[in-house]
């Protein structure tokens, strides 16, 4: 299962911004092959993004809440503990609240690969042990499942 960040999301559902080329064919095998993980506070970023930017956003935002083969979770208050701990643990490292929950329920879920193009964002995530790909760098290997194109975690 894969967890994409809101910035890939925002890439790849609004087709003005330039690298919605390089992420939309990636995010579409995704769709169309794996299961997806987000969280609600992802959900809402992405929404907050949409209903700013694209005039019409309302069936655009439909469809990425109604998205097949994806599980939600909620946070809870047991990611925000283990977020703030993260937080404690990489203190100038240069991620956020969200991103700290986001983890922290990818850690409960045990979800392993992260997409995103957020760099202090990648390194954490590869520091406690994720598989991290940038869509906006290179394509998807033919085998998702054996996601390893420089952004592994043991390279680097």
């Amino acid at each position: 299962m894969f967890c994409l960040d809101a910035n890939v999301w925002v890439y790849y559902l609004d087709a003005d911004l330039p690298e919605h080329e390089d992420v939309a064919p990636q995010v579409d095998a995704l769709l169309a092959t794996e299961p997806l993980f987000t969280t609600t506070v992802l959900q809402m970023e992405v929404v907050h993004y949409l209903a700013n930017t694209l005039a019409e956003s309302g069936s655009t935002v439909g469809e990425f809440l109604s998205l097949r083969d994806t599980t939600v979770a909620d946070l809870t208050t047991a990611d925000v503990e283990m977020g703030a701990d993260l937080l404690h643990e990489y203190p100038n490292a240069g991620i956020g609240g969200r991103d700290a929950t986001v983890l922290a329920a990818m850690e409960r879920y045990g979800i392993e690969r992260l997409w995103t193009h957020d760099g202090a964002f990648a390194e954490v995530a590869k520091e406690e042990g994720y598989i991290v790909h940038d869509p906006t760098k290179g394509s998807v290997p033919d085998d998702l499942d054996t996601l390893d194109d420089g952004d592994s975690p043991n390279d680097g």
